[in-house]
């Protein structure tokens, strides 16, 4: 049985500040300096349904200077300050990058130095008549003057993404990329969903190796495009005839080898672990293929040093899975056990730790998952919120820590409440326990006062709270036998 707790009237009025799609919502602060334009799916219960999609065009370039600029929330030791020259360096040397793919590889244009992007404009213009036609109509052969059009016009499209005279103005860079959206989506005028898909896929094999080029050898605005078009190749759009989308199936992997790439920077992987979040939010991908993007996402947060607003967006992606345990071996609840060990890292930044709380309450979980000792951590977690950032000036991390914790426990949304398969907030997955709902109680005040009250977290609310975790430690701190249990 569900467990429905109605939430505060403070949940419907007034919301946190987010970018959905290109619509800018409402804020009274910032989500620190590297992450104030993020987008963030519209928070509290009552407001609605919302869905991310790429970030606003001058929404990456902000971020990206912000975030290249960024230092680590970890303390500056050694191995800190080397992580961060390192990552400095290769900012440095990305940004410093300043050659063209377009005038470069475009097939059918001379190797000629000098020639400007209007002389290759003019070469794809010569094909585009035809290349917009298979794109619309779509072609079964990879060969022939069709095909030849169709690689000539995507290498057109994706390189433009990389080009200097393009990326200085910014409506010529923002019709790259949509140009660029669209035709990858492209074909949705084929109604038999077998042609459709067989073209599509042709499409994602041709353009795949082409943003692979952009995302290793395109400055940073480039190839966080590009990275942002992978969450776009669909090979199967939801219709009438066909209701479940399906992706290009090598997309996860790209991906993946964005987050294992050393030379890439943590400002550019932070691009793949959200379009890693869009792509599991699309796609009902299977087990294997969350497992495995998990797997790299998870080994990606093990690292002590990276900065805080990375490690964030991991946790962001890492809700959208729904797999609770490993598939094959030692079948661990291993998604589980990193946001309980990132809980209960206190060298880690507060945001990140109540994010990997609010985690417990979305990710995959089964029966044999004990969330007694989660929601005693989480109210633990909750009094050392309220002890620090609880005690500062407002602002949208204060709002997102508070946020976090009411969601550990209770549902965002009522297709939250109403997943039978995989409900949301401790609340709803262990309806009938006493600890989790004491839990709750105790943590809500502080929650509230994070997200709300315009001056400190009271001090009866986080003595209370505490007195609660003091007495009601549970007798075990397992949540589950294949994991480590809690720290006390």
């Amino acid at each position: 049985m569900l467990y429905h707790h109605e939430a505060p009237s403070h949940f419907s009025g007034g919301m946190i500040s987010t970018f959905v799609g290109n619509k800018t919502r409402q804020r009274h602060g910032c989500l620190a300096d590297a992450v104030s334009c993020m987008p963030l799916k519209s928070r509290f219960h009552g407001c609605g349904k919302s869905a991310e999609a790429a970030f606003p065009l001058a929404v990456v370039i902000l971020v990206l200077t912000c975030i290249s600029r960024t230092a680590s929330a970890q303390p500056p030791d050694d191995a800190a300050k080397k992580y961060q020259d390192q990552q400095k360096h290769l900012v440095q040397d990305i940004s410093a990058i300043k050659g063209s793919l377009l005038t470069k590889e475009l097939k059918g244009v001379a190797a000629d130095p000098e020639k400007d992007i209007k002389g290759v404009t003019g070469e794809f213009e010569k094909i585009e008549r035809t290349y917009r036609s298979v794109i619309r109509n779509g072609t079964n052969r990879e060969a022939g003057p069709d095909f030849d059009a169709l690689k000539t016009g995507l290498e057109y499209r994706i390189f433009a993404l990389s080009d200097p005279d393009i990326q200085a103005n910014y409506r010529d860079l923002d019709a790259a990329f949509s140009n660029l959206s669209r035709d990858i989506i492209a074909a949705r005028s084929i109604a038999n969903p077998q042609d459709q898909q067989q073209f599509r896929q042709m499409v994602c094999r041709v353009a795949l190796p082409l943003l692979e080029k952009v995302i290793n050898e395109g400055n940073l605005v480039a190839r966080s495009l590009a990275i942002d078009i992978l969450p776009e190749m669909e090979t199967l759009s939801p219709s009438a005839v066909q209701r479940r989308l399906e992706m290009f199936d090598e997309v996860d992997d790209a991906l993946i080898r964005i987050l294992k790439d050393e030379k890439q920077p943590d400002v550019v992987k932070l691009r793949a672990a959200s379009s890693i979040k869009r792509f599991l939010e699309k796609a009902d991908a299977v087990p294997q293929v969350q497992l495995a993007l998990a797997d790299a996402m998870v080994a990606e947060l093990k690292k002590p040093v990276t900065a805080w607003e990375y490690q964030y967006y991991l946790i962001e992606a890492l809700t959208h899975t729904n797999v609770p345990r490993e598939v094959v071996g030692v079948k661990k609840a291993s998604i589980l056990e990193a946001m309980a060990e990132v809980m209960q890292d206190t060298r880690r930044d507060i945001l990140v730790r109540c994010a990997a709380a609010g985690a417990v309450g979305k990710i995959g979980f089964d029966s044999q998952i004990n969330f007694e000792p989660l929601a005693w951590k989480t109210a633990q977690l909750a009094v050392e919120a309220g002890l620090t950032i609880g005690q500062q000036p407002p602002s949208t991390r204060r709002e997102l820590c508070g946020w976090h914790l009411y969601t550990a426990f209770h549902h965002e949304t009522a297709a939250g409440l109403n997943n039978s398969r995989n409900p949301e907030g401790m609340l709803n997955r262990a309806a009938n326990n006493e600890v989790v709902r004491a839990a709750y109680e105790h943590v809500l005040p502080i929650a509230k006062s994070l997200m709300f009250s315009k001056g400190a977290v009271g001090n009866n609310d986080v003595l209370k709270t505490n007195g609660w975790v003091r007495e009601s430690k549970p007798a075990s701190l397992a949540f589950d036998a294949s994991s480590p249990p809690l720290n006390p």
